[in-house]
């Protein structure tokens, strides 16, 4: 992975004639004239200019992609599951400067990337990639439409390579989360205890396999039926349920030892509950994907700018955070196991 992004890095710099001419270029007034003519009134000021401040793209770009991705990444189910694997602090420590150029490389060469490659495309095709007859509106096709115009063909089947292994190490621990709330807690924590089965070990396993296949189902139909331009929409949506569903549960659970179970159930219920209803009623592209909204209140629905492009978690990590700080306050459950074991070893 992280030769694949060197290389995508320091090649696109090179056809680009250098980092300061490709900088010019993309700030030219031919260039940047194209993309402001389309997206101006959106708020776009150019690839080398914050949008308007509170415009259309502004809140996109803050709220959801800056937001929502940046700190919804702490909290993803198959991160987690890793998390819970490490031994000790100290490989927490060792693993922090690695981690930290990892992911400065990672996302900061794939922004650097996709904004660089318009340059590529205006000396190439005389228009920005958004305005391309290939690209045809869809965001998702730039850099794929772009790695097979701009890079050797070889590069090809390395980048190929290098989505695989980044793919392969997520899936592992996707499957990983899946399996274990079917299996265990569904099944052996909620059907199993129901029906009093003296066959839980076995059947947690069929119901483990069966969960994972039925997901990948289901995933491969998503990627096969959604529509252009969702992928970094669809990671906003779910890094932010993630984050408001479990954020505060595991940053009080690691730093506060007043946290209780009835507060972080009830911490979880309100965000992900919070974030339902905002995206079916508030949020303006999730609302028009699902159309319970205007099928409730009529064709006529429609909720007014900036809140239809304001990202829910906004609104619902505080709201997820302060109902478990009140909750845990008026509660005197058990501290959950992970936070004794965590402060123990603090100790």
């Amino acid at each position: 992975m992280i030769f694949g992004m060197l290389f995508l890095i320091i090649y696109t710099i090179y056809i680009c004639g250098g980092l300061v001419p490709g900088l010019q270029t993309l700030n030219s007034p031919e260039l940047k004239g194209q993309i402001v003519k389309v997206f101006g009134k959106l708020g776009h000021q150019g690839w080398t200019s914050l949008p308007k401040t509170g415009s259309i793209f502004w809140w996109v770009i803050f709220s959801s992609l800056t937001l929502g991705v940046g700190i919804g990444v702490l909290v993803q189910p198959q991160l987690v599951v890793r998390f819970m694997m490490v031994k000790s602090r100290r490989e927490l420590y060792r693993s922090l400067i690695l981690g930290s150029i990892f992911i400065l490389l990672m996302t900061g060469g794939a922004y650097f990337t996709g904004t660089l490659s318009n340059v590529y495309f205006f000396k190439t095709f005389g228009k920005p990639a958004i305005l391309l007859k290939e690209i045809n509106g869809n965001v998702d096709k730039i850099i794929p439409f772009y790695i097979t115009q701009a890079m050797p063909e070889w590069f090809s089947y390395i980048f190929l390579l290098t989505i695989l292994s980044a793919a392969m190490s997520t899936l592992s621990s996707q499957f990983h989360a899946i399996g274990t709330a079917v299996g265990r807690d569904i099944y052996e924590k909620g059907l199993a205890q129901i029906s009093n089965t003296d066959k839980k070990d076995e059947n947690t396993i069929m119901f483990t396999r069966a969960g994972i296949i039925i997901t990948l189902f289901f995933t491969a139909l998503l990627a096969y039926y959604l529509p252009g331009s969702i992928i970094a929409r669809a990671t906003a949506v779910f890094f932010g349920l993630c984050t408001a569903t479990f954020l505060p549960s595991y940053t009080a659970m690691l730093f506060w030892k007043k946290t209780t179970k009835a507060g972080v159930i009830a911490s979880s219920l309100t965000g992900f509950i919070s974030m339902i209803i905002l995206f079916l009623f508030v949020y303006g592209k999730t609302t028009k994907a699902f159309g319970i909204a205007k099928l409730i209140f009529g064709p006529n629905y429609k909720i007014s700018l900036p809140w239809s492009v304001i990202d829910p978690l906004v609104f619902a990590l505080p709201l997820s955070t302060i109902v478990l700080i009140v909750v845990s306050l008026i509660t005197k459950d058990t501290v959950p196991e992970i936070t004794k074991y965590l402060f123990e070893e603090k100790k």
